[in-house]
């Protein structure tokens, strides 16, 4: 399936692209052991802002990014970089647009789920920064919570 996969997201099928989202996430929840090469192949590209910029994207990509969360943090924090910068920014692209906010912060929840209590202290007043911007604006509250 990966090939086909991989096709769709470098031809941007944007009819397709929310559907394999999906079910990358589906596979990956349902793959026993640590996230495998083939998946980890595929998390820096999820990153890129162009697919987030697509709204038919986000469900799929915010459901991919946790279940990456989930099943390896430690693996992607030990081999992807400098993710945690990343996966904010992800989630500040999507807190702009009052359409994919909630989207935003389910990303910055599973963020705070899954990262260990030493990583999550340096990075906390980051996380917590765009959730406090969005609650300043008026009638953003109560969608948000």
């Amino acid at each position: 399936l990966f090939p086909f996969f991989q096709e769709i997201l470098q031809s941007q099928l944007e009819d397709l692209m929310p559907y394999v989202f999906q079910v990358i996430a589906m596979l990956l929840e349902a793959t026993p052991g640590d996230i495998s090469p083939t998946y980890l192949s595929l998390f820096q590209p999820i990153l890129a802002p162009c697919n987030w910029q697509m709204a038919g994207n986000v469900p799929g990509l915010v459901r991919l990014l946790q279940a990456y969360l989930k099943k390896g943090c430690a693996q992607l924090l030990a081999t992807q970089g400098n993710v945690v910068d990343q996966i904010i920014r992800v989630a500040e692209l999507l807190m702009q647009s009052r359409r994919t906010e909630q989207s935003g912060m389910k990303v910055l929840v599973g963020l705070v789920e899954t990262l260990d209590a030493q990583l999550l202290a340096p990075v906390l007043e980051r996380i917590l920064a765009p959730c406090v911007k969005k609650l300043g604006r008026s009638n953003t509250a109560g969608r948000i919570l």
